[in-house]
């Protein structure tokens, strides 16, 4: 479900300590009006009616296609009206930046910006950068022979986003697009750090540049995220995210750090950046990482295993080491494990490998202790079916009988004809 604030995040504990906290663009949250904790928010966008529309969510039965999906009817160079908004975002933190150079006092200033989100479509001189005739095309391809895995076959069927394509030229021109687009994001990024070299405050603030998912363009066959296909997948390509820190004289230029970090570490981090680690709750999962950015802290024990990410939009959850990574799919299946370290591009499923068997049951454990560690019994729904075109509300014994998730599932429209 869309973020109400009833779970205290980091803004709400900066709050809590009196630090400014104010966000400008996309938050995706449940509404302006929930305390989720902003001071103010600044041109903000959130989920479509609180709800959102979940076009992969689970269904049963699972219907044998949606029709042609509209994401790809427009693609290339153009101007789309998240282009423009991103722009207006990026110009609106640089005036906001001018107008708090002077506080006194700490302040963290959320910017959300919307780009490399579809549509593909980007100006005319960004795209000029990338040909498209020069562009590779995706691995694992099943046009060359890549065998994808029975449900994401299956899901094909319903959403066949490759085939929307059509020709590889489209391919081609989609990829251009997408690397054009995050240009055009580095130069909204651009805008927001010259406002800071403007105003003096470059060496003052800590800057982090970060996403919320990663982007199949063709890997796997898939086109999207997490919810590409159905059971949801955790393919690097969807779960990976940048993470760019910046801060003359603090953070190490240059430098390239491979710890395996997640957005759970943000929170704890924060705190410590503006001198608050004291007030860092008990039992959250993330770690601090102020240590990468010249803030005095010690070095965390060593462990491998760091980085545990569960999807919100059904019952899959994932751990993942620098080597190995193992996908457990509540409560029916199919569950992955992947050697990370021989078998990057997630290829081979080594689920069923006898000589597996240990380590899987190994991973499963460390798994299931930290979600019983970290996760509010309350509200989980790692074992209810998702159904309809999205989360409704809190899942679990919290939901006092009334349905999580939505029982209907229509398409781009709420007319009868559109429900198929």
């Amino acid at each position: 479900t869309a973020y109400d604030g009833r779970v205290p995040g980091w803004g709400q504990r900066l709050q809590r300590e009196g630090v400014t906290v104010e966000s400008i663009g996309k938050l995706h949250y449940r509404d302006a009006d929930a305390p989720t904790g902003f001071d103010r928010q600044h041109l903000p966008t959130h989920v479509w009616k609180g709800i959102g529309q979940v076009w992969g969510s689970v269904r049963d039965p699972m219907p044998e296609t949606m029709g042609r999906s509209p994401l790809y009817d427009e693609m290339g160079a153009g101007e789309s009206d998240y282009n423009r908004y991103d722009v207006q975002v990026a110009q609106r933190a640089a005036g906001w930046l001018g107008e708090h150079a002077n506080d006194a006092s700490p302040w963290v200033l959320f910017v959300g910006l919307v780009a490399p989100h579809f549509p593909l479509v980007v100006p005319q001189r960004f795209l000029d950068a990338y040909p498209p005739d020069a562009m590779p095309m995706p691995k694992l391809r099943p046009q060359l022979g890549h065998v994808r895995h029975p449900w994401v076959e299956r899901q094909a069927r319903h959403m066949d986003h490759d085939a929307v394509m059509g020709d590889d030229a489209r391919r081609r021109l989609a990829i251009a697009s997408y690397h054009a687009l995050t240009t055009f994001l580095d130069e909204q990024v651009g805008t927001v750090l010259a406002a800071l070299d403007a105003h003096g405050l470059r060496e003052d603030t800590l800057v982090i540049f970060t996403g919320d998912n990663g982007m199949n363009m063709g890997h796997h066959g898939l086109y999207g995220k997490g919810n590409a296909s159905f059971p949801l997948n955790m393919y690097d390509t969807s779960v990976k995210v940048p993470m760019i820190m910046s801060q003359p004289g603090a953070v190490a230029q240059g430098a390239v750090n491979r710890d395996l970090l997640s957005h759970y570490d943000l929170l704890p981090t924060l705190l410590a950046r503006v001198g608050l680690a004291d007030a860092v709750p008990a039992g959250l999962p993330g770690r601090s990482f102020a240590r990468l950015l010249g803030v005095d802290a010690p070095a965390p024990a060593p462990n491998d295993l760091v980085v545990s990410i569960y999807d919100e939009y059904g019952p899959v959850r994932m751990i993942r080491t620098h080597d190995w990574k193992y996908v457990h799919r509540y409560p029916y299946g199919p569950h992955e494990l992947y050697h990370l370290a021989e078998d990057p591009d997630e290829t081979h499923n080594l689920i069923h490998e006898a000589a597996q068997q240990p380590r899987i049951r190994a991973l499963k454990g460390e798994l299931d202790d930290w979600f019983l560690r970290h996760v509010d019994p309350r509200i989980d729904g790692a074992r209810e079916p998702v159904t309809g075109k999205g989360q409704l509300g809190l899942a679990g014994v919290a939901a006092r009988g009334a349905p999580a998730f939505a029982d209907d599932w229509r398409y781009l429209s709420d007319t009868p004809d559109a429900r198929r």
